[in-house]
């Protein structure tokens, strides 16, 4: 199975590859790691991004609400995998809210320190930008699939997500 685009443009190894030797002391300096239980809200939608959050380890559903009860998953995320980007752009506003799956560990760095890596390293915001552009590729390929699939079709098209997302394992029966 093909790498799932987040996990092609994992942010810390993006900034490992691409940044010069001082952002990522810069950035590695200024990071703050937080662990939480399941079921535990990162962030909610209107909220301000202070901070671009690594997903260092666990599983987190990033979502919206569609009406004031009926949620909506946008994104399952799983290690190594960003979350608060979708906030850039006008005023920082998050579109979405985040909620721990299970015990997870957090990365939190300053936006703007984040924001200035990408501006001093060409390269490293080539790739972040190629990984937005892979998730709106995808977010909108679901979107026209959705309005299209019978029952089935949309509950085939789930599992494939939770695979690609959180991967499987043929040998770990816990592994989906």
């Amino acid at each position: 199975m093909e790498k799932h685009y987040s996990q092609k443009y994992c942010v810390r190894t993006l900034i490992d590859l691409y940044c010069t030797e001082e952002w990522k002391s810069i950035l590695k300096e200024s990071e703050k790691t937080f662990s939480f239980q399941g079921g535990v809200t990162i962030f909610k939608e209107g909220e301000v991004a202070e901070h671009v959050i690594i997903l260092k380890k666990g599983k987190v559903k990033v979502y919206s609400f569609v009406d004031k009860e009926k949620e909506q998953i946008l994104r399952l995320v799983s290690d190594d995998q960003i979350l608060g980007h979708r906030a850039f752009g006008g005023g920082f506003k998050l579109p979405v809210s985040a909620t721990t799956l299970t015990q997870c560990d957090l990365v939190y760095i300053p936006v703007d320190l984040f924001l200035g890596a990408l501006k001093a390293n060409s390269d490293f915001c080539f790739q972040f930008m190629m990984f937005f552009a892979e998730e709106l590729k995808n977010s909108e390929q679901h979107i026209k699939l959705k309005g299209a699939k019978n029952l089935n079709q949309r509950v085939a098209t789930a599992i494939l997500d939770n695979v690609a997302a959180f991967g499987y394992s043929s040998f770990d029966q816990k592994t989906l």
